[in-house]
């Protein structure tokens, strides 16, 4: 009878063991007592310097891993946008009139298109099928052939002359959004290698940049002359209100992979979040002193961490740099990237996973 029950509470022993060592299985901790930071896969890249290049990052060390240069003459990388397959990554040229398409299979330069009519290009948004993308002009959008890398004469004028910034693609009517410096987003519809605009949305003195988060109702414009956040209804565009955080001045929106949570960049040096689902209140903060203006944060696709791309005037000259965060702003590291931004409002970081 005493060997049944030493052998009954040996089994309990085990099986209580095995229960913790369970449920304890999601968190990694080292040596230490901490957990063990997750390796990310995937790279980000970097634009929008005077050096005329393109840096590929390792998003775990911050190292750069590779430089690709840009065809000359260039005032380096504006906006940027990702193929739907992820083959391809559009940069459209701050003050010059080029697109570059990247290709991050091979991480180089694949093809270089000229725009020769405009010398100030805005954002680009490829079709639901990547085989066409828009890019915003200074008072027109324009079509490309992202098949064969090749500008179409394709034409569509944006009311009133307005120059266009950010744009991006609908997930529900597939149309084309363009924030423009004027007091309207406007939507276009491509068929056929026919643009034609569609709706007029908003009202307000200016917007920089609009997303459509994944699997959200709504969709959002920054206003960097102001402190808002703007969110509209995604199937009938009708305003809904907006979100404010003083003195933030929010720029280039980036959502994250799952659409739950907005990350913006400030003119101010702040790092904005926004929860897509929930978008009453925009929260931003200086992590530190390092960045006087935040232009754009990446974020990882399991949003462990952050890296917000900015400007450090403290230097002379200014320099540019990335500064990886958690998500409670906590500065991990930081890396300078080499020669300064052509301006304060240009230039982006960007997550490309490991397709």
């Amino acid at each position: 009878m005493k060997n049944k029950t030493s052998l009954v509470f040996a089994l309990l022993s085990l099986l209580i063991i095995a229960s913790i060592a369970f449920l304890g299985c999601g968190t990694v901790t080292s040596s230490s007592g901490g957990s063990t930071p997750v390796t990310l896969s995937g790279k980000l890249y970097v634009t929008g310097n005077e050096t005329f290049e393109v840096y590929v990052i390792d998003p775990n060390t911050l190292q750069i891993e590779k430089t690709i240069t840009l065809q000359n003459p260039s005032a380096g990388g504006s906006w940027m946008a990702l193929s739907p397959n992820g083959r391809y990554l559009y940069i459209t040229d701050a003050n010059m009139n080029m697109i570059h398409a990247i290709s991050t299979e091979t991480q180089s330069l694949h093809a270089t298109m000229s725009i020769p009519s405009y010398t100030t290009n805005g954002g680009i948004a490829f079709t639901a099928d990547g085989k066409r993308a828009l890019m915003a002009h200074d008072d027109s959008v324009q079509l490309i052939n992202s098949e064969t890398h090749s500008p179409l004469s394709v034409f569509c004028g944006i009311p009133h002359g307005y120059s266009g910034l950010g744009a991006a693609r609908s997930l529900v009517n597939d149309r084309i959004y363009v924030a423009t410096n004027g007091s309207y987003l406007y939507s276009f519809s491509i068929e056929a290698d026919a643009i034609t605009l569609v709706s007029t949305v908003g009202s307000s003195s200016t917007y920089y940049d609009v997303v459509f988060p994944v699997g959200i109702p709504f969709f959002f414009a920054s206003r960097n002359n102001t402190d808002y956040v703007q969110y509209f209804n995604v199937t009938t565009e009708g305003y809904i209100t907006q979100a404010h955080w003083s003195q933030s001045r929010p720029l280039k929106i980036t959502p994250s992979f799952d659409g739950a949570m907005l990350y913006i960049g400030s003119l101010n040096g702040m790092v904005c979040t926004l929860e897509s689902r929930y978008p009453t209140n925009l929260r931003g903060s200086r992590f530190d002193d390092t960045l006087d203006v935040v232009l754009q944060v990446a974020v990882a696709p399991d949003n462990s961490v952050m890296f917000a791309y900015g400007i450090d005037n403290d230097t002379v000259p200014d320099t540019t740099r990335i500064v990886k965060l958690d998500m409670n702003r906590t500065v991990l590291a930081s890396v300078e990237i080499e020669g300064r931004m052509t301006d304060g409002t240009e230039g982006g970081i960007i997550y490309v996973p490991q397709m």
